[in-house]
């Protein structure tokens, strides 16, 4: 039972969408990353909202994970304008290109739906068209704790430390909050560190995303899963770092009585 579905719609926003002529388009960024399905296997959250949801693709992933924990009581709100950035509009090239418009008006909204029913998640994804900060407002007035909360709206310093502070105050006590864009965007990663900073909590971060939780075990629990990955990158980079080192002396030049580089090895391995 979707209890935000139900409160904000009479009729299923799905049923009749003009969505015939409209093409599923997939296109999104770090939707896949792996705190997605570490966070949604660790925790199990029913009750999810990401903030900014573009075309959906990161929505639909955490649909698949959840669906694939059998989450009971599955809801996903997925909160944006689908008006498109201020980086596409300010690029004339992009505008008709990327927002698909209308007589003026984005047709992303549409984009997303239509990603949303061909993926089959329209059982679970409550679309709320609105800005953040309105949509923040509306789920603290129908006293909504979300127990994950997905932030990747704006990418300026203000308007994300204002998203971060909102939303972390809706997020259940038990829940977790992960953050895009950190360490690629310079407003983002400012607004994360300092917002941790003031508020007494150990962000855990890597390239892309991070993470923020009320529950002291969570943190400790993202932490290690943090560092396993990071150790397994490490493994990975010099297991290859070593095969380039063989692959290099076997391709290299005999010595001046013919021997090949492999038939010394024997003697002088590569460590």
């Amino acid at each position: 039972m979707r209890k935000i579905f139900n409160r904000l719609y009479d009729e299923d926003p799905y049923e009749g969408a003009p969505l015939d002529d409209v093409e599923v388009d997939m296109q999104g960024w770090g939707s896949t990353h792996f705190f997605f399905r570490e966070i949604i296997g660790y925790l199990k959250p029913s009750f999810i909202v990401e903030v900014g949801s573009w075309k959906g693709r990161s929505a639909l992933h955490m649909a698949d994970l959840a669906k694939a924990a059998e989450t009971p009581n599955l809801e996903i709100c997925c909160i944006d304008t689908w008006l498109g950035s201020p980086g596409v509009w300010a690029r004339k090239e992009q505008v008709a290109d990327v927002l698909k418009l209308r007589n003026g008006w984005p047709m992303l909204y549409f984009t997303f739906m239509k990603n949303v029913v061909e993926s089959g998640h329209q059982d679970v994804i409550t679309p709320m068209p609105m800005p953040s900060d309105m949509g923040a407002q509306v789920l603290k007035r129908l006293r909504a704790r979300p127990d994950m909360i997905y932030v990747d709206a704006a990418h300026d310093y203000d308007n994300c430390k204002r998203d971060l502070a909102l939303y972390f105050d809706l997020l259940s006590d038990d829940g977790i909050l992960l953050g895009d864009d950190y360490e690629t965007w310079p407003g983002v990663t400012q607004a994360a560190d300092e917002f941790a900073r003031e508020n007494g909590l150990i962000l855990v971060g890597t390239r892309s995303k991070f993470v923020l939780s009320k529950n002291i075990d969570h943190v400790h629990a993202m932490q290690g899963v943090l560092a396993e990955i990071e150790a397994r990158r490490a493994r990975v980079a010099e297991a290859k770092a070593r095969a380039e080192q063989l692959r290099a002396g076997d391709e290299a030049p005999g010595d001046a009585v013919g021997q090949s580089t492999s038939e010394t090895d024997d003697t002088n391995p590569v460590l």
